[in-house]
Protein backbone atom coordinates (compact mmCIF):
# COMPACT_ATOMS: atom_id res chain seq x y z
CA UNK A 1 0.00 0.00 0.00
CA UNK A 2 1.50 3.30 -1.11
CA UNK A 3 -0.03 5.53 1.63
CA UNK A 4 1.79 8.57 -0.91
CA UNK A 5 -0.59 8.00 -3.24
CA UNK A 6 -3.73 8.29 -1.21
CA UNK A 7 -2.34 12.08 0.39
CA UNK A 8 -1.65 13.31 -3.30
CA UNK A 9 -3.96 11.46 -6.11
CA UNK A 10 -6.23 9.50 -4.31
CA UNK A 11 -7.04 11.17 -1.40
CA UNK A 12 -10.55 11.33 -2.14
CA UNK A 13 -10.99 7.64 -2.47
CA UNK A 14 -9.15 7.30 0.80
CA UNK A 15 -11.90 9.46 2.69
CA UNK A 16 -14.57 7.60 1.25
CA UNK A 17 -13.20 4.16 2.34
CA UNK A 18 -12.73 6.03 5.79
CA UNK A 19 -16.44 7.31 5.73
CA UNK A 20 -17.84 3.72 4.70
CA UNK A 21 -15.38 1.56 6.84
CA UNK A 22 -15.93 3.72 10.49
CA UNK A 23 -19.18 6.16 9.22
CA UNK A 24 -16.54 9.44 9.27
CA UNK A 25 -17.68 12.81 7.81
CA UNK A 26 -15.63 13.37 4.71
CA UNK A 27 -14.34 16.91 3.96
CA UNK A 28 -12.78 17.91 1.08
CA UNK A 29 -10.49 20.77 0.49
CA UNK A 30 -10.69 22.74 -2.97
CA UNK A 31 -8.81 25.74 -4.43
CA UNK A 32 -10.30 28.62 -5.73
CA UNK A 33 -7.94 28.68 -8.60
CA UNK A 34 -4.85 26.46 -9.11
CA UNK A 35 -2.17 28.93 -10.71
CA UNK A 36 -1.14 25.78 -13.31
CA UNK A 37 -4.56 24.30 -14.45
CA UNK A 38 -6.48 27.79 -14.82
CA UNK A 39 -9.39 26.11 -12.61
CA UNK A 40 -10.75 25.07 -9.49
CA UNK A 41 -8.95 21.96 -8.03
CA UNK A 42 -9.47 19.41 -4.99
CA UNK A 43 -6.27 19.89 -2.87
CA UNK A 44 -6.94 17.30 -0.14
CA UNK A 45 -9.59 15.16 1.32
CA UNK A 46 -10.06 14.03 4.19
CA UNK A 47 -12.22 12.95 7.47
CA UNK A 48 -13.65 14.12 10.48
CA UNK A 49 -14.62 12.60 13.64
CA UNK A 50 -16.17 13.41 16.54
CA UNK A 51 -13.20 14.29 18.12
CA UNK A 52 -10.41 15.29 15.64
CA UNK A 53 -9.67 14.54 11.80
CA UNK A 54 -8.20 11.43 9.60
CA UNK A 55 -6.50 10.75 5.79
CA UNK A 56 -3.72 8.11 4.93
CA UNK A 57 -1.52 9.60 7.63
CA UNK A 58 -3.69 8.33 10.71
CA UNK A 59 -4.95 11.36 12.79
CA UNK A 60 -3.92 15.03 12.75
CA UNK A 61 -4.72 18.19 13.99
CA UNK A 62 -6.97 20.49 11.74
CA UNK A 63 -3.57 23.39 11.48
CA UNK A 64 -1.72 20.57 9.58
CA UNK A 65 -4.67 19.13 6.84
CA UNK A 66 -3.24 21.36 4.03
CA UNK A 67 0.51 20.99 5.40
CA UNK A 68 2.33 18.41 2.49
CA UNK A 69 0.03 20.53 -0.05
CA UNK A 70 0.26 24.16 -1.91
CA UNK A 71 -2.52 26.14 -2.37
CA UNK A 72 -3.58 29.65 -2.45
CA UNK A 73 -7.37 30.05 -1.84
CA UNK A 74 -8.93 27.34 0.05
CA UNK A 75 -11.90 26.15 1.05
CA UNK A 76 -13.22 23.65 2.72
CA UNK A 77 -16.86 21.84 2.09
CA UNK A 78 -18.11 18.50 3.97
CA UNK A 79 -19.35 15.94 0.95
CA UNK A 80 -22.07 13.26 0.60
CA UNK A 81 -21.23 10.18 -0.69
CA UNK A 82 -23.46 11.29 -3.53
CA UNK A 83 -21.64 14.63 -4.13
CA UNK A 84 -18.80 12.38 -4.38
CA UNK A 85 -20.24 9.84 -6.95
CA UNK A 86 -21.25 13.17 -8.64
CA UNK A 87 -17.63 14.69 -8.67
CA UNK A 88 -16.55 11.32 -9.87
CA UNK A 89 -19.22 11.04 -12.84
CA UNK A 90 -18.36 14.12 -14.19
CA UNK A 91 -14.73 13.41 -14.32
CA UNK A 92 -13.83 16.10 -12.00
CA UNK A 93 -12.47 13.07 -9.99
CA UNK A 94 -11.08 9.93 -11.31
CA UNK A 95 -12.56 6.61 -10.56
CA UNK A 96 -11.19 4.11 -8.66
CA UNK A 97 -9.31 1.12 -10.64
CA UNK A 98 -10.37 -2.06 -10.39
CA UNK A 99 -10.76 -3.29 -6.94
CA UNK A 100 -8.72 -0.72 -5.41
CA UNK A 101 -11.94 0.40 -2.73
CA UNK A 102 -12.47 -3.56 -1.73
CA UNK A 103 -8.05 -3.36 -1.29
CA UNK A 104 -8.21 -0.14 1.15
CA UNK A 105 -11.53 -1.50 2.74
CA UNK A 106 -9.15 -4.78 3.85
CA UNK A 107 -6.41 -2.27 4.44
CA UNK A 108 -8.22 -0.32 7.07
CA UNK A 109 -9.57 -3.56 8.66
CA UNK A 110 -6.38 -4.91 9.02
CA UNK A 111 -4.71 -1.43 10.25
CA UNK A 112 -7.83 -0.84 12.48
CA UNK A 113 -6.05 0.63 15.34
CA UNK A 114 -3.86 3.67 13.35
CA UNK A 115 -7.67 4.73 11.48
CA UNK A 116 -10.18 3.92 14.31
CA UNK A 117 -10.90 6.94 16.83
CA UNK A 118 -10.17 5.60 20.53
CA UNK A 119 -10.01 7.07 23.52
CA UNK A 120 -6.10 7.39 23.50
CA UNK A 121 -6.66 9.44 19.98
CA UNK A 122 -9.33 11.24 20.91
CA UNK A 123 -7.06 12.62 24.10
CA UNK A 124 -3.95 13.33 21.30
CA UNK A 125 -6.01 15.11 19.02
Amino acid sequence: MNLETYMHGDCHLFALALHQEFGYDMVYVFDEMDVEVQSEVLIHAYCKTKNGFVDARGFFNEEDALSEHDYSRPYTVDVSVREVHSLIETGFLHTPSFGQMDELTQYLKDNKERFEETVYQKEEV
